[in-house]
């Protein structure tokens, strides 16, 4: 089978980037032959929480109303799939998507709540009015998106995503995300309560103001270990230097992650929004 698996970016290394990453190893392996389209291979620049307000709205529109991004409609032509594969698609536009599922099959993964929240994370507390235009604005997406087949990852994605929505639609599956985890040695938990975070460092995970709170409230027998990349790197690095019970090991690789599980008790998901698949 001949697939295109279509991600947004990966300027950030999030989860949805590494089961991506993953996902074509997996099917390359199995002998499907795969592309892998991004929007960073047409100099597209990755969605930044951190932009102005009328940067934002102009992104939202763009991505709603703008015209379609030829170049990747062209890449996608080149390659003929018999399915390709969305995952994130801010900034890709949803005329992109719309020509595309036309002519091919596509399955979507879920993986945050952009199509029915433009923050992602379905925990914004909006005013009725914009409620309102927010609720246009998934009904217009969906509509566009019609003939496209959802893939949510877990019961309570699919059901946070029609209830914040107010929309339901029959044309989706609930399956697990096929990740592949390597065999490790499972810590057990004993008097020292050893925690770790492996994720993103970024506002909407909450890492930060767990980890001050960690500081202050946790006992001797504590420790946490954080380990990732993001925006609040160098503030969590600050507050693990001046700590004996919180240390900050960076970005680590499958090996890294598998040696840091066989070492703690407990993973931590402090995260200020709904985790799409925790």
């Amino acid at each position: 089978m001949r697939v295109v698996v279509l991600h947004s970016s990966f300027g950030t290394t999030g989860g949805a980037e590494i089961y991506v990453q993953m996902l074509c190893e997996d099917l390359a392996s199995e002998g499907h032959s795969v592309k892998l389209i991004t929007g960073d291979d047409f100099g597209i620049v990755a969605h930044n929480r951190n932009q102005s307000k009328l940067s934002r709205y102009w992104f939202q529109l763009m991505d709603i109303f703008g015209p379609s991004r030829r170049k990747i409609i062209k890449s996608v032509d080149e390659f003929e799939p018999d399915l390709l594969h969305l995952n994130n698609c801010a900034r890709l536009r949803s005329s992109t998507i719309e020509k595309i599922s036309k002519k091919y099959p596509v399955l979507f993964t879920i993986h945050d709540y952009y199509t029915v929240d433009p923050s992602g994370t379905s925990n914004e507390e909006y005013h009725s009015k914009v409620r309102k235009l927010i609720n246009i604005r998934s009904k217009i997406l969906f509509h566009k998106y019609r003939k496209i087949l959802f893939h949510f990852p877990a019961q309570r994605t699919k059901e946070r995503f029609f209830n914040y929505s107010g929309i339901y639609f029959d044309n989706f599956l609930i399956f697990p995300l096929n990740i592949k985890l390597p065999e490790f040695r499972y810590c057990v938990p004993d008097d020292h309560y050893s925690f770790a975070y492996i994720g993103q460092l970024e506002p909407h995970k909450g890492i930060l103001e767990f980890a001050k709170d960690f500081e202050i409230f946790s006992n001797r027998n504590m420790s946490l270990v954080i380990a990732g990349d993001g925006s609040q790197r160098r503030a969590i690095g600050e507050i693990a230097s001046k700590s004996d019970k919180i240390s900050y090991v960076g970005w680590l690789d499958l090996e890294g992650k598998t040696q840091l599980l066989e070492k703690v008790s407990w993973l931590i998901f402090p995260s200020d929004w709904f985790e799409n698949f925790p």
